[in-house]
């Protein structure tokens, strides 16, 4: 089951488990893609670890380029990661992941990724 994210005046925040024998991880991050003086430009960016984005750089063709990570080493079962991208209109950007992440077998908790992507 995925988390529920709920808005709060500083982003999104999920509940923590009250549970300390719960294992796995809650990651959270937000990006928000903006025009400003004819560019795609990161106006915002929010990440709870084992998520996180690396500096914004430029393709050639001057389309930003962000690399997004779980530095982690790989998803295990009880976590939960969770990612919300807003790109307001007419903007464009190439986000991607490293070439590989590993997913663990569980046997108890699932793990839940998922991944929003709003156009305005």
């Amino acid at each position: 089951m995925a988390p529920v994210w709920t808005p709060s005046p500083s982003g999104f925040v999920k509940p923590s488990s009250s549970n300390p024998e719960r294992v796995g991880r809650d990651g959270f991050l937000g990006l928000r893609f903006e025009r400003r003086l004819g560019s795609t430009i990161l106006a915002r960016c929010r990440f709870k670890l084992p998520l996180q984005a690396l500096t914004l750089t430029e393709l050639a063709d001057g389309t930003p380029y962000l690399m997004l990570l779980n530095p982690t080493g790989g998803v295990i079962g009880g976590d939960l990661l969770f990612m919300q991208i807003i790109q307001e209109a007419d903007t464009r950007v190439c986000l991607t992941t490293p070439s590989a992440t590993r997913v663990y077998r569980t046997r108890a908790q699932p793990a839940a990724q998922e991944t929003q992507i709003v156009t305005s």
